[in-house]
Parts: structure tokens; C-alpha cells; sequence
């Protein structure tokens, strides 16, 4: 009886339907392509560089959609998100800009808001780092509101931090303050506007 279950076992492998080898992958998409960003609803925007900026109007109207916007998205003590997006998409057209006032009311709502209903992750570094940025501008070219909401935001680069700023993850800081004095080096401290 033994030898028979043996016997079988044996001839199992043999009685198995062949499989098909899985299918070969695609080659990875061509890198340009995958790397290409979709078209933008806003307006260009310049960047951290010395990139000019779009027009006044086009900025003040970014910025008070973007109030406006906030506004809208207020559901108490929190955000309703879609008209939050759009808000905050719209001051940093603004604020990338030149925009003091959307500097100074974006650098807040967005690490307020962050730094409010959680730790920082690495997926909202770049967030974090533009948030911080944009108050440092803001607090350098005097804006009130921005001057005191951080302390030590216009302290010199590489000085030690002061929370809640310390508690960032390790280089964060240190590169926005770094990308401030860049954005202030190639185009000045802004101004305040009419609007």
C-alpha cells in the first residue's frame, strides 16, 4: 500500500497541466513622457529662481480668488477640501509672484493647517518647505502677520531653530530658508499691494 501512494505522488507532478510562463513586462514608459506634467488649470507660475513674474493683475486676481476661496472652505474649525485646494493653489500662484500678502496668508494656512492635525511625513516635504519659505519672505519684507508667527524666522541661515520650527524633519528649515534668501536675492522683498 505504501509503494502505491508513493507511486502516486510521483506521477503527480507528471499529470499537472503545463502553466504558461507569466507574460513579459512592458519596457518602463520613456522617461520624458512619464515626467511630462499635465497642463495647468492657473497661470504660469514662476518659480524659486529668478524666473519674471506673470502680470499684476493676473497675481491680484490669483490672490483674491484665493481669499475668497479660503472663505468658502471654512466648515467651523475645519476645511471643507476642494475650495481649500483651490485656495491655497491660488495664493501660491500669488505668492510665487510676489504677492506679500499671499506669501504671508499661504506660508500660514498651509504649515497651520499641516502642522495642526499631524507629525510631518516625507510626502509633505515639498509643502512644508514652500510654506516656510514664503513666511520668511513675507517676515523679511516686514508683513506683520507673518513676523509673528514663527519665531526665528528671519534669523540668520543656519542659526538655531526655535519651535516649532525645530521640530521639522532635519533640513527642512534649512532649505527654505535657503530658497527664501535665493527668491529675495533675484527678486527683491515685495511690497505691499493695494489689494
Amino acid at each position: 500500500m505504501r509503494a502505491l501512494i508513493w507511486i502516486s505522488l510521483l506521477a503527480l507532478p507528471a499529470c499537472r497541466p503545463e502553466v504558461a510562463s507569466p507574460p513579459v513586462a512592458a519596457a518602463p514608459p520613456d522617461p520624458v513622457i512619464a515626467e511630462t506634467p499635465a497642463p495647468a488649470s492657473e497661470p504660469a507660475v514662476a518659480d524659486d529662481g529668478c524666473t519674471p513674474f506673470v502680470e499684476a493683475d493676473v497675481v491680484s486676481e490669483a490672490y483674491l480668488r484665493g481669499v475668497a476661496k479660503l472663505e468658502e472652505s471654512r466648515d467651523g474649525e475645519h476645511y471643507r477640501v476642494q475650495p481649500f485646494e483651490a485656495g491655497v493653489g491660488a495664493l501660491k500662484v500669488a505668492a510665487v509672484n510676489g504677492h506679500l500678502k499671499a506669501q504671508s496668508l499661504y506660508g500660514r494656512t498651509l504649515f497651520g493647517v499641516m502642522f495642526t492635525n499631524d507629525a510631518p511625513t516625507r510626502e509633505e516635504r515639498e509643502a512644508y518647505v514652500t510654506a516656510v519659505l514664503f513666511l520668511r519672505v513675507a517676515a523679511k519684507a516686514g508683513e506683520s502677520e507673518a513676523e509673528g508667527y514663527l519665531p526665528g524666522l528671519t534669523a540668520e541661515l543656519g542659526a538655531t531653530l526655535e519651535p516649532p520650527l525645530d521640530s521639522l524633519p532635519e533640513g527642512w528649515a534649512h532649505e527654505a530658508f535657503e530658497r527664501a534668501d535665493k527668491w529675495i536675492e533675484c527678486h527683491g522683498l515685495p511690497t505691499p499691494s493695494a489689494d
